[in-house]
């Protein structure tokens, strides 16, 4: 069955990536003053602007390629909220104070996303519906 109409939580989360990867940008090029300056360790800022950067080219092109309907950007997606949810699990448990206001709600969030993605209709919008397993012992 093949799903012509974009769902509309498709393009909830496709203009969610596209803010996260602008917003993402604008953290990088925020941090080239202080890299210029001095104003902090190299061992710092040059790994923040990677990050930030990095993490906003792949949000960006997330966002658009989930409006477009890429069959790709759905696995990318899926990835992302998994990685997410492991990244600031870890996160939480090194920094207990933060849980509560960055680590828990960004997991709250990426899980909510990934049970979005898993559902048949969306699933099938992006040409990952489910096939039958075929049979192993046939011969």
């Amino acid at each position: 069955m093949e799903v012509t109409r974009r769902p509309g939580g498709v393009g909830v989360l496709a203009t969610i990536g596209v803010l996260t990867g602008l917003f993402e940008w604008y953290l990088s090029f925020d941090i080239w003053p202080e890299y210029v300056s001095g104003a902090y360790p190299l061992s710092v800022t040059v790994p923040l602007i990677t990050l930030y950067t990095t993490s906003g080219v792949l949000s960006l092109a997330l966002g658009v390629m989930l409006w477009v309907r890429r069959r790709w950007a759905w696995t990318l997606g899926v990835s992302c909220c998994a990685y997410s949810v492991v990244a600031n699990s870890l996160e939480g448990l090194a920094f207990p104070l933060i849980f509560f206001y960055v680590s828990g709600p960004l997991i709250l969030w990426n899980l909510i996303a990934l049970a979005y993605l898993a559902r048949p209709h969306v699933r099938a919008y992006f040409g990952q519906a489910s096939r039958p397993a075929a049979d192993v012992g046939s011969g």
